[in-house]
């Protein structure tokens, strides 16, 4: 009995010990960026034995491509069978191999031997150089040694989550959205800021029986929002928001998450003026992205308007956008699921109207379906899943109507127009 007590304590430290010191990678991409795993580990016959723990991932030639971990260069130079690589050692026996880059004089290697790179930086472009690229992708693996034919070894990404928000690795034909951002200020990895948690925290769900990744949808926002350029700096950490917060009271509405973020420049977190914050919506179901609850932003006099009407609102159900140019900007909320509220502000005269006071076209309800994962890289209802109380999303229900989109997301600003986006995703193919 001692001596299987002293086997299991001896696998218990090892175990935390192994946990404690794990690499937390992300994406080879930036932050905001989807892209599909056109091979995966164990595959065909480049992702086989010794480097079966690979991907590829297609990304157009000239694509910057990010440190999925902070390290030390140890190589970066060109090899006629993978073309321009990197390769950076992160600590703890890990090295990251990046194949198949451009160097060239306008997308050239952007690092060198013996250089420190942190979490998120851009160290080189995509291309399809070497021998055994058919298509412009990054090949991405970690192995263990500096070797440019080192064994690969598994590992995993801290943003990819499976169904249930349980951590898994990316597979073959999956779309996979980086939150792999980058400032050179400081780390503004909004998943950082969930309180006592130095990554994804999970919370128990109060809509269902499984977990909400709490901090996933925030940075997921954050990063179609264009990060801490557009949106600001993260001032909290993700929190609850109860109905007693609220002036009026009401108790009978359940608390939501939140987060603060400033655009003005500050030296102390605590002297820095709230200018948006974050709202999770725990009815959302997306199945594109695989988790429970969406987050929206609110800023300006929408955010005002909120915080004195939460009672009746609850959390936003869509993103905020406009209609008729900019003569009204309009969101959705869900104060209860599948029910919906819309709150429109008439900028000239400056008041605020609901659908529950006056029907108005820009109340209809077309328009929260269209704008429901814009902030998730999904723009003109190219996500399939489902919103609210589990009601299947139309499809460009909104072609011909008179549009545009107020806040940013994986294609940029829209502008009245239902038409594909300019730089269009293509397919590549690739070994």
């Amino acid at each position: 009995m001692k001596k299987k007590i002293i086997i299991f304590a001896v696998l218990w430290l090892i175990v935390c010990f192994s946990s404690a010191n794990a690499v937390q990678q992300m994406l080879p991409f930036p932050g905001g960026e989807t892209w599909i795993c056109t091979q995966g580990n164990d595959t065909t016959f480049t992702h086989k034995d010794k480097w079966k723990y690979s991907w590829d991932f297609a990304i157009p030639s000239g694509y910057p491509i990010s440190a999925s971990a902070g390290g030390t260069v140890v190589y970066a130079g060109y090899n006629s069978i993978i073309g321009n690589t990197i390769i950076i050692n992160y600590g703890n026996s890990e090295y990251g191999k990046y194949c198949h880059l451009l160097n060239t004089t306008n997308c050239p290697l952007e690092v060198t031997v013996g250089e420190v790179v942190s979490q998120g930086q851009i160290i080189g472009y995509c291309g399809s150089t070497g021998s055994s690229s058919t298509g412009s992708h990054i090949h991405y693996n970690v192995q263990n040694s500096n070797s440019i034919w080192g064994e690969s070894i598994p590992s995993s990404f801290i943003d990819v989550w499976g169904n249930k928000a349980i951590q898994e690795i990316p597979k073959q034909g999956g779309l996979y959205t980086s939150a792999n951002h980058y400032c050179k200020l400081s780390d503004y990895r909004v998943g950082k800021f969930s309180k006592g948690d130095d990554g994804w925290r999970l919370y128990g769900g109060s809509v269902d029986s499984g977990f909400i990744p709490r901090t996933k949808p925030f940075s997921l926002t954050y990063y179609h929002l264009k990060g801490v350029n557009t949106f600001g700096h993260p001032i909290s950490w993700v929190k609850e928001y109860h109905p007693k917060d609220n002036p009026y009271g009401c108790p009978a509405m359940d608390p939501v998450w939140i987060q603060d973020f400033s655009t003005t420049s500050f030296s102390n977190v605590n002297d820095a003026p709230l200018t948006s914050i974050m709202v999770l919506n725990p009815y959302v179901w997306n199945p594109r992205v695989s988790y429970q609850g969406v987050a929206y932003p609110l800023h300006g006099e929408m955010l005002k308007y909120w915080r004195e009407h939460f009672c009746e609102l609850g959390p936003p159900a869509s993103n905020e956008f406009y209609y008729d140019g900019t003569e009204i900007v309009v969101q959705w909320f869900e104060p209860y699921p599948n029910n919906y509220v819309a709150v429109g502000f008439w900028t000239k005269e400056r008041v605020f109207h609901t659908s529950n006071d006056i029907c108005h076209q820009a109340f209809d309800s077309r328009f929260r379906d269209k704008h429901l994962y814009q902030n998730i890289g999904c723009p003109d209802g190219k996500c399939t899943g489902t919103g609210g109380g589990g009601e299947d999303l139309p499809n460009n229900v909104l072609s011909g109507d008179n549009w545009s989109i107020a806040s940013y997301g994986l294609y940029g600003h829209v502008n009245h127009d239902t038409s594909e986006p300019s730089d269009k995703r293509t397919e590549y193919t690739n070994n």
